[in-house]
């Protein structure tokens, strides 16, 4: 298991064509998984097929006891038909606000890939994080006239959208680097901001992405492999056959036991149901389901619902990670900040939406 910290760039296979939309994607994915969010996000990301995924870099913090997610992105990459290059990103914190991580060992495997896919790409591309900011920060940091000119948009997942004391909370994803964050947020780089919770752990006043998810719900059309590979997540499986745990046939009683028993048949998420704006879907109801749907597709403007928004304003982090309004009226930090439009229908909205996404994959 130890090999993964010393694993060169991933060779990818020719990238599946007709999407349009070039993707690098930072992630906390690890195996077995720390929280198995990441795992349903990964599988989202993979089944909307306006992305062109360029790369994926996985997160690899010292004090995190586990190994880096190779595991999960091989097996959905597998079930996709897709293959992505991804690299091991940065282990240690950034020292400083202005570290481009070039004395940490990984340098050359993450950050190092952020790098060359945005030399190499035609287009400006969107990067979505959903871990740490750490190895976009010293990319940032390593070469701020290339990722000005290549980055198109950065999601942020991270942080708490009204807490600015972090004695009273501060949201894991900036915890894991609290510089990175403030790096990427005050980069002048387009941000959009998704609070992971607003009011403090659990809480969603209305401008953060959490939600809780039926587990029925999610799993209830998805497809043998992918069931089979949410049974190796969610029951922590270490079998080095792991894409032949993919075509196992079907355990019933493992089957319940992550459908029902684990957290109460409940999971929490805060991502994958909004990979669909990033890829400018619309989101639809239809037949008291919402679902998302191209915008290349026709859709009556009656069925289109925009369940939330992204609000101009004017913030800044400081070196904890906390976020402040702009009160000076210098408007120095533009960012984008997530909100939700209906709060009472969100969850159940969202939840559908994941669901479908998941139908979706390998089908």
């Amino acid at each position: 298991t130890t090999e993964i910290y010393t694993l060169s760039l991933h060779d990818a296979l020719p990238i599946y064509q007709g999407k349009n939309i070039p993707v690098i994607y930072c992630t906390d994915l690890y195996n077995p998984p720390m929280d198995p969010d990441d795992n349903f996000d990964l599988a989202c990301l993979f089944s909307i097929r306006e992305f062109d995924v360029k790369a994926i870099i996985i997160d690899n913090a010292t004090r995190v006891p586990v190994t880096p997610g190779k595991i999960p992105i091989e097996q959905i990459e597998h079930i996709s038909g897709r293959s992505v290059p991804f690299a091991v990103g940065l282990k240690e914190n950034l020292k400083s606000i202005d570290d481009d991580g070039s004395n940490q060992k990984n340098f050359s495997q993450g950050v190092q890939l952020i790098l060359n896919t945005l030399e190499k790409s035609v287009k400006p591309v969107t990067l979505i994080t959903v871990g740490s900011l750490r190895d976009v920060a010293a990319a940032i940091n390593s070469k701020p006239e290339l990722c000005k000119k290549k980055i198109d948009r950065i999601f942020v997942y991270a942080g708490d959208a009204s807490v600015r004391n972090p004695k009273a909370f501060r949201e894991y994803n900036v915890e894991l680097d609290t510089l990175a964050f403030a790096r990427v947020f005050n980069s002048g780089l387009n941000i959009y901001w998704v609070p992971c919770f607003d009011g403090g752990g659990g809480k969603n006043n209305g401008r953060a992405s959490y939600i809780v998810a039926n587990r029925e719900k999610l799993f209830e059309s998805i497809s043998p492999r992918l069931m089979n590979y949410f049974r190796f997540c969610l029951l922590a499986k270490k079998d080095s056959l792991y894409i032949d745990a993919l075509t196992q046939p079907p355990d019933p009683e493992e089957i319940k036991t992550i459908t029902y028993k684990q957290e109460g048949g409940m999971r929490n998420l805060w991502c994958s149901h909004t990979f669909p704006y990033i890829a400018q879907r619309n989101y639809i109801l239809e037949k008291n389901e919402c679902i998302t749907r191209s915008n290349n597709n026709k859709v009556k403007d009656d069925q289109i619902i925009r369940p939330f928004t992204f609000r101009e304003e004017y913030a800044i982090s400081d070196l904890r990670g906390m976020v402040w309004p702009d009160t000076t009226g210098k408007k120095t930090n533009k960012i984008f900040l997530f909100e939700i439009t209906d709060k009472e229908a969100f969850s159940p909205q969202m939840t559908s939406v994941v669901a479908h996404l998941l139908h979706e994959l390998g089908k």
